[in-house]
């Protein structure tokens, strides 16, 4: 628990250095894990920039198709809206 030797009484010193230390250990065993799990994730997928192309175009495409049924549920629901207004009674 870091916070309670933070908040205890060790001397200020003492206390750098083991934060120091601490952060030197954290600092290495990310950067380490990171470079080696990039390594892993590199090995397992291969050649990856091929399908960037096709995963970038296939989420455009989503992305797009969702925002025209958006587009057309608003432009029906506001049709509808002003037809019961005027008491039409739209469907």
């Amino acid at each position: 628990m870091p916070f309670a030797i933070g908040i205890s009484v060790v001397p200020v010193l003492r206390f750098v250095l083991l934060n120091a230390v601490s952060a030197i250990v954290w600092a290495g065993v990310v950067a380490g894990g990171g470079y080696l799990f990039g390594n892993a994730l590199e090995a397992l997928l291969g050649n990856i920039r091929h399908y960037e192309k096709i995963l970038f175009v296939v989420v455009a495409l989503a992305g797009a198709f969702v925002w025209v049924i958006h587009l057309y549920r608003r432009r029906r629901n506001k049709v509808r809206g002003a037809t019961d207004i005027k008491g039409q009674g739209g469907v």
